[in-house]
């Protein structure tokens, strides 16, 4: 490498750091893949969303060496996950709503999301460091005494040669957020035991 491109490359990981101490807001938009349809034959289902995180901090921004500045949101990511899962129930032919408690409904089901986790994490590598986007949640359907669970998760790296930028965090958050919530919409056990 010539002395120009090294001199280059080294301002550019100078700039990048920089933002490394800058606090970032993340606005949290979940997008489902779910296609219209009437698989749920309008069968009743209240969702009910418990955010169990220890941290509601996101994550650090960084290089892996060192980290910055948090990464949070202001958004209540029980209604985020919420109102994602309502509206893809309806896709799916549910009559679907928001429940206000995890007491049982007087008829259909209760769909109960636990969200365990949502972690964005950098570590540094020899050229590249990586960038860690984890999710979890557990979702417990239940109706006339009887019920179903699962555990939803999803962990995603990527490999970097400079410090990722809001938007590119924002971005990866975003899309680990979509494919856990997806995860479970993938689920054909749980679908086929709320529509009957």
């Amino acid at each position: 490498m010539n002395r120009t491109r090294f001199l280059l490359l080294v301002a550019a990981l100078g700039i990048t750091s920089g933002c490394a101490f800058t606090p970032q807001v993340v606005q949290i938009q979940p997008e489902l893949d779910i296609a219209k349809s009437n698989i749920g034959g309008g069968a009743v289902v209240a969702v009910y969303v418990v955010d169990e995180r220890d941290n509601k901090e996101l994550g650090r921004r960084g290089t892996g060496a060192m980290k910055g500045a948090a990464i949070t949101t202001e958004q209540d990511m029980a209604t985020v996950f919420s109102d994602a899962i309502v509206a893809g129930l309806k896709d799916k032919g549910f009559e679907a709503s928001a429940a206000s408690s995890a007491a049982a409904p007087g008829h259909g089901a209760l769909l109960r999301i636990d969200i365990r986790n949502i972690e964005y994490e950098t570590s540094m590598g020899f050229w590249t460091g990586g960038v860690h986007v984890r999710g979890s949640m557990k979702g417990t359907a239940s109706k006339s005494g009887e019920s179903y669970d699962n555990f939803y998760q999803i962990d995603d790296e990527k490999r970097v040669v400079v410090v990722p930028g809001a938007d590119s965090n924002a971005q990866m958050i975003n899309a680990t957020v979509s494919a856990v919530i997806q995860e479970m919409f993938n689920d054909v056990e749980l679908f086929e035991f709320l529509k009957n």
